[in-house]
């Protein structure tokens, strides 16, 4: 995308809705600040959240053919616009984030009753047709996906050893991340469909 820097958040928003690359990377890059200044100073989003929340904004931004973009009327500056639904975005995980409690009961002994928390033969059966699923949706993306893929949900690196690893930005590591996402969602939607 030539002159990247000079075109309108309008020509850009509109690049971005027709699929064109360089466009979701150079939004991403726009936007990349005021949603770091919102995790950072509005939320004081402690480090180890900020990578997965800063990814997860960028998510739900592109989510249902970035539907929340589309409402952008194009008066104003789209960074006024984004401020606001960024507030909200980071509000909401926040929300659902289940918060870790310490056990305040002793460990039981092994002999003791059986946990409630012990999963049934039903819930272990879901969970195998659920992993079997992934798998299959693993094997239909391309070598770069899987290793992206492996090193952020399987070895969870950080963003710029991924960016290193990659030979890409930290920005587009993001960008990178939201996409499989996506595509994963598609993969596993055909593989049970196919069953």
């Amino acid at each position: 995308m030539s002159n990247a820097l000079h075109i309108s958040d309008r020509v850009l928003v509109d690049r971005l809705f027709a699929g064109e690359n360089e466009a979701a990377d150079h939004f991403v890059t726009r936007f990349s600040q005021l949603v770091w200044t919102v995790l950072v100073r509005d939320f004081r989003i402690p480090q180890d959240l900020r990578d997965d929340l800063y990814q997860d904004v960028f998510v739900r931004l592109w989510e249902d053919d970035y539907r929340r973009l589309r409402l952008w009327s194009g008066e104003g500056s789209l960074a006024s616009y984004l401020g606001p639904i960024v507030r909200h975005l980071a509000i909401d995980r926040l929300r659902t984030r289940v918060p870790e409690r310490e056990n305040p009961l002793p460990p039981q002994d092994e002999h003791d009753h059986p946990s409630s928390n012990e999963p049934s033969q039903e819930e272990l059966a879901w969970l195998e047709q659920q992993r079997l699923a992934v798998e299959q949706a693993l094997e239909t993306l391309d070598e770069r996906d899987r290793a992206l893929y492996r090193l952020r949900y399987v070895e969870e690196r950080p963003y710029a050893e991924i960016a290193s690893e990659l030979d890409a930005t930290v920005n587009h590591v993001g960008v990178l991340l939201s996409r499989l996402t996506r595509q994963l969602q598609k993969n596993l939607a055909a593989v049970s469909v196919r069953k």
